[in-house]
């Protein structure tokens, strides 16, 4: 379940963990909320309901279910408050936040301020008026009205991807992502921010990389990691570049792990590679490419003319490929990474636990509340205690 913070003129989303026995406990979220929004540890958060009323920790999960928990932020004696339904907001200027929780199901209207700083649509759209910009969409072009109409139809989108029944449509109802790169990375800033949208590319070349690489020399080596590892000195002209090789080797620091099931096996982390990144030489028809893949989690597709030298990047899903903004693999691999947030898709097994080493390491997204694995915890360890 996504969560929709407002804090002053700042919109940012948290994300509520659930479990079978529930949802994560209320002082993790809340938590959770004063680390989103950069506020000091001892701030209090003053929690209500649509109709300001007080909300204690034994209600919260009932709220939660109900998909209509309004959290109000105050570190100031003013207040603002947003009213998730079709009542007018009522607000004063102040450095307050208010976080709206909707369930994955639930469809309602919101009502939320335009950015002063920012031309770009924040207004969410719903009924008659997300049609419209739905069908607007499908033939404007227009780029900056495309993207822009793609921000005003983000909840929508959201509420589309989450339901499981209608999730595999959404390139249907958007098929924009098809022929505009950029737009993964505007959802995946709307939903987490730019600061935490631009960690990977911001954190991995310079911290994590050399850390990796240090670690790789010091495990048990075979003729795949090796093959990698010779990337880094541009010794190995049929392999992938460096930056790409890297990552892969993350694959190989985290291989696959038996789940006990006796119907998938497990594969090595060779093979697990290819859920990650796949070759086709520049010339070869992607749509054949496509035409030959079953339906599975995302990936990526690299074109060119040799596999330290592409030209093109798509993320693979739904047998459909979205082509990349990046002009790097760094940056097409940071694409693919936020596909999974974008679209709600569940890592592909045999990789839990390398997209968990990014989502929770890298990018710090939900560490202390997303199940790891104990390798994900060693080398995390490993790596922050390395001087390079």
């Amino acid at each position: 379940m996504l969560v929709k913070v407002r804090f002053g003129e700042t919109q940012k989303y948290v994300k509520v963990a659930q479990t079978e026995e529930g949802y994560e406990d209320y002082n993790t979220f809340l938590q959770k909320v004063i680390e989103k929004l950069g506020l000091p540890l001892q701030t209090e958060l003053h929690v209500t309901d649509e109709s300001g009323t007080e909300v204690d920790a034994d209600v919260y999960e009932e709220l939660l279910k109900a998909g209509n928990l309004i959290i109000h932020v105050s570190t100031e004696k003013s207040t603002e408050l947003l009213v998730s339904d079709t009542s007018s907001s009522v607000a004063s200027d102040s450095s307050d936040a208010t976080v709206i929780l909707d369930r994955n199901n639930v469809y309602k209207r919101t009502h939320i301020k335009r950015e002063s700083a920012n031309e770009h649509p924040d207004k969410q759209l719903f009924g008659e008026e997300c049609r419209e910009a739905i069908s607007l969409l499908k033939h404007s072009t227009d780029v900056s009205v495309v993207k822009d109409k793609m921000m005003a139809t983000f909840q929508y989108r959201q509420t589309l991807v989450q339901d499981q029944q209608n999730s595999a449509t959404v390139l249907d109802v958007f098929p924009r992502f098809l022929d505009i790169p950029g737009l993964i990375d505007q959802d995946f800033t709307m939903m987490f921010g730019e600061e935490v949208s631009g960690r990977f590319l911001a954190k991995w070349p310079t911290y994590f990389k050399p850390r990796l690489l240090a670690d790789c020399k010091n495990r048990t080596s075979n003729e795949h990691v090796e093959e990698l590892l010779s990337a880094q000195q541009n010794s190995n002209e049929s392999g992938w570049d460096s930056d790409l090789s890297i990552i892969l080797l993350l694959v190989h620091l985290l291989p696959p792990t038996s789940k006990g099931h006796k119907k998938s096996a497990k594969i090595s982390s060779y093979q697990a590679v290819k859920h990650v990144a796949r070759y086709l030489k520049i010339g070869a028809s992607v749509e054949a490419f496509l035409g030959s893949l079953e339906p599975g989690q995302p990936f990526l597709l690299c074109v060119g003319e040799h596999k330290n030298n592409i030209q093109r990047f798509y993320v693979i899903i739904d047998k459909k490929a979205i082509p990349c903004k990046a002009q790097t693999s760094l940056a097409a691999f940071d694409e693919l990474f936020k596909a999974h947030f974008i679209f709600s898709v569940n890592y592909h097994e045999s990789l839990n636990s390398f997209y968990t080493f990014i989502q929770t390491t890298v990018f710090n997204i939900d560490l202390g509340s997303t199940k790891e694995s104990p390798r994900v915890k060693e080398l995390r360890a490993r790596l922050f205690h390395t001087n390079i």
